[in-house]
Order: C-alpha cells, then structure tokens, then sequence
C-alpha cells in the first residue's frame, strides 16, 4: 500500500499524531526527558545537514520528523501535564470564586455549569470546570458565585463525555453559594462567550424544530443539530447496539452530505470554484455553530476544510494527507482531542476508505446504465455491495479502538448501515426543506409529514437490529486481546510496504474472522459455566453464567449501587442478559432495570405474583420500563420453576414478613445437583430445601430476627454449609467463607 511513500507531509502528521498519543499517557517527569532527547535530536540533525553534502535531502526531512514530534511533546507538557498537575492542587474541600460560563442541565432539585474557576482557597487560578449543585438556581452566563466546593474527581478522565479541556468536577454546597456579581450582556464576548451564544442558536434551533415536527423531533435534532436531548437513552443504546451510532452525531457523513448538497446547488448556479469554496467555508462554520461546536462536527468540518484547501492550492489532492494534517492540526489546538475516542474513530474509518476500499472497490465488475431490468437490478446489486463493504473496512479500521475502548463490536452494523445509509442520505437533506418550508400549508406540510415518516422507519429499522439476538460480539474473552494485537500488526504493516496485489490487504481481516470463531467455539465448549454470588450489606445479587449467556437473580432494594455491583459481577464477556428475575420489587427497581438495559439488553424479565399493594404497584412500573425497553414480561408464582442459561433451573420462594417485607429463600437446581439460599428471616420452608441441597448459603437480605428460636448468625455473616453439615443447620455448624462488612463472594460450579 505503501502509505507514507512520496508523503512527507502525512509521514511528518503521522509522528505528531503518535508522540501526541503517547505523552499524553506519560508522566510530567518522562515528557521532559523526551522533549530535551528531541531537542538533542534536532540540533545533532542540523549539525549533520551542515557537513555532510551527500545526504542533505534525508538529514532534512529527519530535522522535520524530529522537530514534529518535539512539537507533539511540547504541547503535551504544556497544555496537558502542567494544567492537569496545576489542577492536582485543587482537589478537595474549599472556597472557591467561580465565573458562569455556560448552563449544561438543570433539574428541579440540581443544576450543572460549565464555569471558570478563578480563585480556590484564596489563590487566584485561571481553569475550565464543571460545576454541579445540588440545588436549583438561576445562574446565567457571566455571572460571578462565591462558593464552598468539594472536588474529587479529575476531568476528561473520570467522565469523558464533558469538555476535553475541563479539569475538574466541583460540587458546590447549597448552604456556601453566594452571588458575588451579576454579569452584563456585554460580556460574552469573549471564547467562552462564543460558545455561550453558539448555545443559545442551537436551543433557538431545536424549539423550532419541536415547532416543526412535534413528536418526531427528537431524531431530527439528534441528527441535525447534535441534540440528543429528546432521544430515550433506551434509543440511544439501540442505535450503539446496531451499530449506528455515529448517525446521531454530526460527524463527517453529515457533513458530507449537507455541504455536498450546498456544493451541488452553488455549482448548478455557475458560482465559480473559489467563491463556492468561501461559501461552503461559511455554511461550515453556522453548522458547526448550531451543533453548539460539537468535537465530531468540528473534526468534521476541519477535514472537509483541509480537502478544499487543498483544492484551491491545486486540482489534484492527496486524501490521506489530507486526513492526516487536518486531525494534526485538530490535535495542536486542543491536545486533549487525543483523548477524544470520537476523533479516533473517524479517522480510523476514514483512512480505511481512502486507503484501502478504492482498490477493493476497483475490482467491482461495471454495469452500464441501462433500461433493461436486469441491468438496472444488477446495478442496485453492486451499489448495495458498495455500501456493505464501506460498513465492512470502516469496521475492521475501528475494531482496535472498539476492542481497547468499548469491548464489544456490533456485527450487525454492515446490514444496519446497509438499511440506513441511503435513508440518511435521502433524510437529512429532507430535514433542512421541511425546515426551510415547513410553515408553508399543503407543499411544507407535505414535505414535514414525508420527513416524518421517514424518522419513524429509521427509528424501528433500528430497534429491530438492536434486538437481533447475538447482534453484538464481546472483544473481552480471554483470546481476544492477542488476536487483536496481532491483527493490528499486520495491517500496518501491510499498509506501509509496497504490495504487489493489494488485495492481500484483505488477508488479516478475513483470518481475524476464522480464528475468532474458532478460538469462540472451543472456549464455548471447555467453559463449564458458574455460579456467582455477590452480597455487600444487605443487598445480593446471583448471576448464572457459560460463555457470555448471562442470568441474574436480584435480591436487593434496587438502590443505584447495584447498577455498578452487577456490571462488576457479571464477566467481561457477557454482552446481554438473558434471564433477569426479581425476588421481590422495590420502588427503585424500575429505573434500576431501566439503566442496566441501556448497556446490556435485558431478554426476559420474571416478576413475582404478589398481593401486596405497594408491591404491586411497583411491578406496573417494572412492567412499563420493560415495553419500553422490548423485554419479554414473564409472572411466576411462589416455588414455580424457572429456566435459566446453561440448563440451570430457579425455584424462587416468596412470603409476606411480620414487617411486610417479602422474605426470599429459593434453589437454583443443574444436573440433579442443588444449591439453596435464604434471606435473613429463615424461613422453615428453606431448611427444608436445604437439607436436599450440596451447598446451602444464608444470605444477609431481608428481616432480622435472632434469639434461641435462630441461633445461625446474623448479619454481616455468612454461613455456607454442604450437605454433609446440613442436618446440623441449627447448631451453626457448617463453613464460614466471608465475615465483615465488606463484599462477599462466592464462585460455584453445578453439575
């Protein structure tokens, strides 16, 4: 492929964009060592080029590299290290004088800033943080708050999703705030004071949106303008699972196609080149004002810039080098855009399209444009291969950062952007005329209930790919990391030597593929599959597992804590849970099963048939929360059986305590094998159980009683017996495997 032969400027982006990557995992004391080793570099380079005459031209361009990615270095130690080690010194508890610079979210009870931190215990400091207070008020952009703040937390790395250039988390205290002064209009001039105004279009935008399309708004904002804000993030997760995520955020297929259009019409106009040039510049820039300049729309934008730049200086242009400039260039303004995974991923699926995909593309047999059907279905044949070998190498080029990042990869994303790409391509530029016309009676309206219609069919194309058991693969089984290391390997090497038939190119793709399928199956057949238990406090959770099929037994007060315990339970490799059975509702259950589901889709949800009210009451939201999330509701009835993964079987037992609660004990049953827990209240049904039972656990959940009638210690204890010691239940006797406070732990092989 020969990437970097004849392209010393792209060679000279590609060490940049690499150094830029690594300093900005090392450490403050490394980069420095690093910057005076470059330094060194430089100056022996120059000394070289001065005496010797026969190698000017290479001693030349090494002066470059060295000197690109002394540049890399210095950024990264002094945008990065110096302002994050400065950030350090303001972790903890104190006041702090703070500047508004722009409103995120605002709750009835919570409000959330972007602010300026300008004084921190008396010193006066100058940096970006997120400022969130747990109380409601009415804070504008420009306004100066006195405030005790509490800050833990670093920033991008614990919440990536905010601003790169945001480096601390504060938590403002409500009794502390003060309001120091009230800013005027006038101030926001300013850089932060642009981003300030560039908010407000964008919310002018969407509520003309809302005007426009009602109920169907929300994908067209999310696709139009970067707001995600009307879409349920049970949606959101739809479009990561059927990988199409990328169509709700504007990004360089948006791009592409809004000022691509806006070219098309310039130049059926006659507008001559360069004026179109300044045109789309400007059409570029209100874009990227509307999504509220949004990373990917920028990145976007910057590309699409560094194309025509390219253009003006000359007719032809390098695509690769100019992907390669445009994200250095992205990179040295803003060196946290290394962390940004979004950046990564659309270069890596842009340099596989300009790189690789014209010679596959090239080998496409061509069909003439003909009236004759055969021709014409042929024709729609080979451009619906297009669009799926497009999805396929922009996959393969992301799958290192899918693996590193998200451990996981949809494989339904070529059939998913198969479907939706000519629909977005079709939809988008529909959106801008039904805005432009959409207060028009009869054609606007027209145009607005087309547009419409469309939304709703991506909408369900979506959540139908979504839910295509096994539709996504975990990047996390045990064989995966070398396999990945090794793919990535050779496609580099592939890509810088000269190839005499490109398509080998394709080789490590296609053995990826058959290895991972071979190494899955074996691992499949030799995994024997577990039984996990996880208890802190009061609250337990039961997971049955073999290869990635995952169910789960919730005996907890669906607190928000268990959201983070059972994605910590469940192995890496589990990509969805198909079993999900609730002992006995609580009134936080709902919107906890409603946050797993947006990770891990939730097949089955098994929920019991109470007949206490409140219980009940809280199963009816359960029961919502599932349609909306397309589970499969199943009721089951005190000591029925229940068929989990790995041909393990639950019996769950449930009964009304003296206090209400709902006291639990049940078996989980595999190849006449047993295993029995009860809840704190012992139960005499569960003792029962127990003496039929290999392993018998008495978990912590549920009523407290004690005294001579239960002498089995009580909570934080444990008492795990085999059915060697079960008849000496009531003496205690048995095996004690965890004590204390802490979490608890047990891993089990049935059958």
């Amino acid at each position: 492929m020969e990437l970097f032969r004849g392209r010393y400027l792209c060679f000279l982006s590609f060490l940049f964009l690499l150094i830029s990557l690594v300093c900005f995992k090392l450490e403050i004391g490394i980069k420095l060592a690093l910057i005076i080793l470059f330094t060194l570099l430089c100056i022996i380079a120059v000394i070289v080029m001065i005496l010797g005459k026969k190698h000017r031209f290479v001693t030349f361009v090494s002066l470059l590299a060295t000197a690109s990615m002394l540049i890399a270095a210095l950024s990264s130690f002094l945008f990065v290290s110096l302002p994050n080690e400065k950030a350090e010194r303001y972790r903890g508890r104190y006041v702090a004088r703070l500047e508004i610079l722009l409103q995120e979210r605002k709750g009835e009870d919570f409000s959330e800033y972007y602010a300026r931190l300008k004084n921190a215990g008396g010193e006066d400091t100058n940096l970006k943080v997120y400022l969130v207070c747990d109380f409601p008020s009415e804070l504008e952009q420009g306004d100066q708050i006195i405030a005790t703040v509490y800050s833990n937390s670093l920033l991008p790395r614990d919440l990536p999703d905010l601003d790169d250039d945001c480096l601390l988390i504060l938590r403002a205290d409500g009794e502390g705030e003060v309001l120091y002064k009230k800013a005027d209009a006038a101030a926001a001039f300013s850089l932060d004071g642009l981003r300030a105004h560039a908010n407000k279009l964008q919310h002018a935008a969407a509520d003309y949106v809302d005007e426009i399309f009602g109920e169907d708004a929300p994908l067209v904002k999310g696709m139009l303008l970067n707001d995600k804000s009307g879409l349920s993030s049970n949606t959101r997760s739809q479009f990561s699972r059927a990988g199409a995520a990328h169509l709700l955020a504007v990004s360089g297929l948006h791009v592409s196609l809004l000022l691509g259009a806006l070219e098309l019409l310039l130049k059926k106009l006659l507008v001559p080149k360069k004026l179109r040039i300044v045109v789309i510049a400007l059409g570029g820039t209100l874009l990227l004002a509307l999504t509220d300049f949004s990373p990917s729309a920028v990145r976007s934008v910057f590309m699409l810039f560094a194309v025509y730049l390219g253009f003006m200086i000359s007719e032809e242009n390098d695509a690769p080098t100019s992907l390669f400039c445009s994200v250095a260039l992205i990179t040295l303004i803003s060196p946290y855009s290394v962390s940004d995974v979004g950046l990564w991923l659309s270069f890596s699926a842009t340099l596989g399209l300009v790189v690789v995909y014209p010679y596959i593309e090239s080998k496409l047999p061509y069909v003439e444009k003909s009236k004759k059907l055969s021709k014409k279905l042929l024709r729609f044949g080979i451009s619906a291969l297009k669009i799926a070998l497009i999805a396929l190498v922009a996959n393969f080029f992301t799958l290192p950062i899918m693996w590193y990042c998200f451990g996981s990869a949809s494989i339904v994303a070529v059939i998913s952007n198969l479907l939706l790409s000519p629909l977005t391509a079709i939809f988008l530029p529909l959106c801008v005329v039904s805005l432009a016309l959409g207060k028009l009676a009869f054609v606007g309206e027209g145009v607005v209930f087309v547009t419409a219609l469309l939304s709703r069919a991506m909408l369900l194309c979506v959540k139908l790919m979504a839910n295509i058991r096994f539709g996504v693969i975990s990047l996390e089984y045990p064989f995966a990391a070398p396999l990945v290391i090794v793919f990535c390997v050779a496609m580099a090497v592939l890509l810088v030597i000269k190839l005499r038939k490109k398509l080998w190119i394709c080789l490590p793709p296609v053995a990826f593929v058959v290895t991972f399928a071979l190494c899955l199956g074996i691992f499949a057949l030799a995994d024997k599959g577990t039984l996990e238990y996880v208890g802190v406090d009061s609250d337990e959770i039961f997971t049955v597992e073999r290869a990635g099929l995952c169910s789960v037994c919730d005996v907890t007060d669906g607190s928000a804590w268990n959201y983070w315990q059972l994605r910590n339970t469940l192995p890496l490799y589990s990509i969805e849970i198909e079993d999900y059975v609730v002992s006995h509702p609580h009134k936080r259950h709902a919107e906890l099963i409603r946050r797993i589901s947006e990770h891990q889709p939730i097949r089955n949800i098994y929920l019991p048939l109470t007949e206490d009210a409140e219980e009940l009451g809280y199963i009816a939201q359960i029961v919502a929360v599932a349609r909306e999330c397309g589970m499969n509701t199943v009721f089951y009835e005190s000591g029925e059986l229940i068929s989990l993964v790995d041909g393990t079987y639950l019996r769950s037992f449930f009964e009304q305590g003296e206090s209400g609660h709902s006291s639990v004990y049940m078996s989980f049953y595999k190849d006449g094998e047993s295993f029995t827990y009860t809840d704190n209240s012992k139960r005499l049904g569960a003792y029962e159980l127990g003496e039929n039972s290999r392993y018998m656990l008495f978990g912590a959940h549920g009523e407290r009683s004690g005294g001579e009638k239960n002498p089995i210690p009580t909570t934080p204890e444990i008492l795990f017996a085999t059915r060697e010691s079960a008849p000496a239940i009531e003496g205690a006797s048995g095996r004690l495997v965890a004590k204390g406070s802490g979490t608890r732990k047990l891993s089990i092989v049935l059958g």
